[in-house]
């Protein structure tokens, strides 16, 4: 499996819509609307977590070991779609874990270069910016 067909299926996992069911928040609109705020900032931290692995040109090995390594999110061989199982609440999981597995992967692509923890994280920092390294490294 290449790193393109991984990053699509990452690509697809990612886009899926969260299926928030409204009957989970009767007479609760605002948690309603914390969920939701939630889910769309993994989203977005997704996407650009997932166009830096793609500019990066991060191997498909890397992918594949940081979907290992995920404790939840596991790559079928198979059909090449990405499998998640949650803990508490889905819509508001797998984004997240979705944004682990890619960092992980970043972080295995730019450590061999970088003499320690800190200078990768330097490294990081410039190409993701401030707050995505302070969320997800």
């Amino acid at each position: 499996m290449t790193s393109e067909t991984i990053l699509t299926a990452l690509r697809a996992f990612i886009n899926a819509r969260p299926s928030f069911d409204w009957r989970n928040y009767q007479g609760a609109p605002e948690a309603y609307r914390a969920d939701y705020a939630v889910a769309y900032r993994d989203l977005q931290d997704a996407r650009v977590l997932l166009r830096a692995c793609a500019l990066a040109s991060v191997s498909a090995d890397d992918l594949r070991a940081a979907l290992t390594d995920a404790r939840r999110l596991t790559l079928n061989s198979e059909t090449g779609a990405l499998e998640f199982t949650a803990c508490q609440y889905p819509p508001t999981e797998y984004r997240a874990a979705a944004c682990r597995a890619l960092a992980d992967a970043l972080e295995r692509h730019y450590m061999p270069g970088v003499p320690d923890r800190a200078a990768l994280l330097r490294v990081l920092r410039n190409v993701l910016g401030a707050r995505l390294v302070r969320r997800w490294f």
